[in-house]
């Protein structure tokens, strides 16, 4: 039996933020190659709002989750407080993530968000999150994409409707240009 056969696929659950960005960069297709590596959730009420929005975005070959995910436990409330003020699609992100993390023994579940405000409540809950970058970069430490295509994405960043500083770009493609060629 091979290692990575041993290895458990993390869950990457997706907001819509980082799935609009990834359609802005002509890239959605790194959804679904990443799911040789990766277990894709994209929520129900991520898919609605993709497809009723501006963009109208399909997103194909990913599990879509039941809706048996949610904050209800007791002793939970300050979670479920901290969920206050967000969108349905960033709060179902972070209940899938939290669930997955407390009932789901040893498996990693991690939040895929670009939105500033999720990304800071997933900090504060404690749960996992990483955004477009992130996921670039772990597609590229997996070979699902090369150095080259993860740099051409990269660049192509500002393009985009997503606000990212420069500065982070800049550390992450030096970050990325020092690792060896595949």
């Amino acid at each position: 039996m091979s290692k990575n056969s041993l290895r458990k696929k993390p869950f990457f659950v997706i907001d819509s933020s980082t799935i609009i960005t990834l359609s802005e960069l002509n890239a959605l297709d790194l959804l679904e190659n990443l799911r040789g590596e990766a277990n894709v959730i994209v929520p129900r009420s991520v898919q609605e709002e993709l497809r009723r929005g501006q963009h109208s975005i399909e997103i194909k070959n990913v599990i879509c989750p039941p809706d048996i995910y949610s904050i209800k436990e007791e002793g939970e409330e300050e979670v479920k407080g901290l969920l206050e003020g967000l969108g349905r699609g960033e709060k179902e992100v972070i209940e899938i993530v939290y669930s997955i993390t407390r009932k789901m023994n040893r498996v990693q579940a991690i939040a895929i968000t670009d939105d500033l405000v999720a990304r800071k409540r997933c900090k504060r809950i404690g749960i996992p999150v990483m955004g477009i970058l992130g996921l670039i970069e772990f597609a590229k430490r997996r070979k699902v994409i090369t150095k080259n295509q993860a740099l051409k994405i990269i660049d192509s960043i500002p393009s985009t409707s997503l606000y990212i500083t420069q500065e982070l770009l800049v550390q992450v493609r030096e970050r990325m240009e020092k690792q060896k060629v595949e």
